[in-house]
């Protein structure tokens, strides 16, 4: 039997409780989140964390942890297409891992600051923050919102209908369950948020709230890859719409 096959006869479900807890969570949490920050009353509240610690606040350490998930996920997902005689969707689910393993050595400067190697000259002065990540170069740095994009068109795709050339047992094991639409539509928003961050004066509030918003992006990016994983390990393949 094929892992699409199993996955689809599945009898686990999720819950109409932790259902709507993916939907609406991320979006009662962003609208917290921009509330607080966007506020210059209860700003320095969400702010002052992320100037100390720098890559290592907590929201940065969920971020990686949630990465770490998705990697580890993603390669059991790998693990049993290869088994099952899916290679096309085996060879997808490790590309996924090794971005989600990408992203969390990013979000930790790939250890540096706790491991103490020295960093390359190279990348010390290439790097706008001067520390050991490849996002912070000179070209992609500044440029999240583009990232951001990508993964949302990414993720979307993962809810269209089947096109024809895509066999259905491979669309089964790719697509994306539906409780998790909403977030993609809030890390949409946040991109288009660091898109015109421009439109905000430079120093205002509302400026620097962005730039530290983009923070709760990347959180939310590893919740969905994390989510969007741990559901085809645990749960069934979503239903047709």
């Amino acid at each position: 039997m094929r892992y699409s096959e199993r996955h689809t006869a599945s009898s686990l479900q999720l819950s109409k409780e932790v259902e709507s807890g993916l939907k609406w969570l991320p979006v009662v949490a962003l609208i917290a989140w921009c509330v607080l920050a966007f506020n210059e009353a209860t700003y320095p509240l969400v702010a002052d964390g992320f100037r100390s610690a720098r890559e290592y606040t907590a929201v940065e350490m969920g971020t990686a942890f949630a990465f770490v998930g998705a990697f580890g996920l993603g390669m059991v997902l790998c693990w049993r297409c290869a088994r099952s005689g899916g290679p096309l969707q085996a060879i997808l689910f490790l590309g996924f891992a090794l971005l989600a393993l990408l992203a969390a050595l990013e979000e930790t400067q790939w250890g540096q600051p706790i491991l103490g190697y020295d960093i390359p000259a190279w990348m010390q002065e290439a790097n706008a923050q001067e520390e050991f990540t490849l996002h912070n170069i000179e070209g992609p740095q500044g440029k999240a919102e583009i990232f951001y994009f990508v993964f949302c068109l990414g993720a979307a795709a993962l809810y269209l209908p089947r096109i024809g050339i895509v066999p259905d047992r491979v669309w089964q094991d790719l697509r994306a369950h539906p409780a998790l639409i909403p977030l993609v539509a809030c890390i949409g928003v946040t991109a288009l948020l660091k898109l015109f961050q421009g439109i905000f004066a430079e120093e205002s509030v509302a400026f620097d709230a962005v730039r530290w918003t983009t923070e709760i992006t990347e959180l939310y990016i590893a919740i969905w890859g994390l989510a969007y994983a741990a559901i085809k390990v645990f749960g069934p393949a979503p239903r047709s719409v």
